[in-house]
């Protein structure tokens, strides 16, 4: 079988403009939970109650914030936003009330009395939780001088019990709203999201009866060949305007290589008697960071310079594998053996430094970063035994699960933050 197709689609990046950062202690290494009003204005409109509640889940998600909602008739005074400040300790209040096709936001400074942004937001597709996800990620900046993660999507697979079966899921961004996307009676793997904002893709393996073929799928469900050669066909990594691509291919000949596809053309990467998987490409599409065993006596992380055609080796010694790099933080997340046991590591590509970052007996497998940088996803369990999709924090090292222990999951990938949240 020698037979390929490449799905490609333009990617258009806008962002909103705001008035600036406000000076205050609520930064994301903030060990105190702050305490935030969302002060809702009275309308007859009838998800206003369900729209707040939504918007306190999401500010309050990493125990940064303690949102708290009230509801009153208008706007706030000077006088009301000094009394809040003096007795009920809030520096920032979030005025949201209903306007025309969507929602009037206003981010007040309490210890200035001073309104400090404003934005009409329009209702973007149907669904509630969306505009939520939407309003969040607009304010959140502002509030954390940090980008906000909550339009996204996160994919994992999930094992059938009792069969050899493996089904694609997606969820929110906090593993809720779980929906089964690949439901074929064969084996799904390595989800990865393309990094289009406008126009979900989600990209997957499929172990057929003659090879490992990549799929992709977009919001009309339908699934697409993207490659279908001999052997193994996995895992691509985008550059940050999605014309770049780099995936793995063995091509039937034994050893997996690195294919670099950017318009009509295509070229291998790597060409040696090992195995190269894992890719993760730098924003620009410049650098790809990978796995490989080439004259390795385990795998070894290593950089590949695409203008200059040289590789150089990251690691040493332990096994080391899945590299993902993340533009935010200009650092590559991957898994590395520590005395028997999958650890998360960090390496700071401007340093060159190395940091563990999780221990514990249970595995860590498949890392991912969040779009703003500051949460590694990844799968933690046992060998041999079910995984589960947790997250950690990089400032305060604290977990969470996304998926019930009773459930065997992994590979999961977290998707870009999206103008119009997706909904498959």
């Amino acid at each position: 079988m020698r037979y390929m197709r490449l799905v490609w689609l333009g990617v258009i990046f806008s962002a909103y403009s705001f008035a600036g950062t406000i000076d205050m202690k609520v930064t994301s290494s903030i060990s105190r939970a702050q305490p935030v009003l969302l002060w809702c204005v009275k309308d007859k409109d009838s998800d206003m109650e369900k729209l707040a509640q939504l918007l306190q889940k999401t500010l309050s998600y990493t125990k940064q914030c303690e949102v708290s909602i009230d509801y009153f008739d208008t706007f706030p005074s000077k006088e009301s936003l000094t009394r809040l400040k003096k007795e009920k300790g809030f520096h920032l209040v979030i005025v949201v009330r209903p306007y025309a096709d969507g929602y009037e936001w206003r981010l007040y400074n309490t210890v200035t009395q001073q309104l400090h942004a404003a934005h009409r937001y329009v209702k973007r597709g149907a669904e509630l939780r969306a505009w939520a996800y939407n309003i969040s990620d607009e304010i959140w900046p502002l509030m954390m001088q940090s980008d906000g993660f909550f339009s996204t999507k996160i994919a994992y697979t999930k094992k059938v019990p009792n069969k050899p079966v493996k089904h694609i899921y997606i969820a929110d961004y906090d593993g809720s709203n779980a929906q089964l996307l690949i439901d074929t009676p064969t084996i799904n793997v390595a989800p990865r999201w393309h990094y289009d904002r406008r126009n979900p893709m989600l990209f997957y393996s499929d172990f057929t009866a003659k090879n490992v073929r990549l799929m992709v799928m977009g919001l009309d469900k339908k699934p697409h060949v993207a490659s279908n050669f001999d052997g193994l066909n996995m895992i691509p990594a985008f550059s940050q305007d999605g014309s770049k691509m780099v995936y793995c291919s063995s091509r039937g000949d034994g050893h997996c290589q690195l294919y670099y596809c950017q318009k009509d053309t295509i070229r291998n990467i790597t060409n040696n008697a090992g195995n190269n998987i894992s890719p993760s490409l730098t924003a620009d599409g410049k650098k790809v960071f990978f796995c490989s065993d080439y004259q390795r006596s385990y795998p070894q992380l290593a950089i590949y310079d695409l203008e200059k055609n040289q590789m150089e080796w990251l690691t040493r010694g332990a096994h080391c594998e899945t590299p993902r790099y993340s533009s935010k933080t200009n650092k590559v997340a991957y898994c590395r053996s520590v005395r028997g046991v999958m650890q998360l590591f960090t390496y700071d590509v401007a340093t060159k430094r190395h940091i563990q970052l999780t221990r514990g007996g249970k595995n860590k497998q498949e890392c991912c970063w969040s779009p703003c940088g500051n949460w590694l996803l990844y799968a933690e369990g046992d060998i041999g035994k079910s995984n589960r999709i947790a997250l950690i924090n990089l400032h305060d090292k604290k977990q969470r699960f996304l998926t019930a222990s009773t459930s065997d999951c992994g590979f999961p990938d977290w998707s870009p933050i999206y103008k119009e949240f997706p909904l498959f």
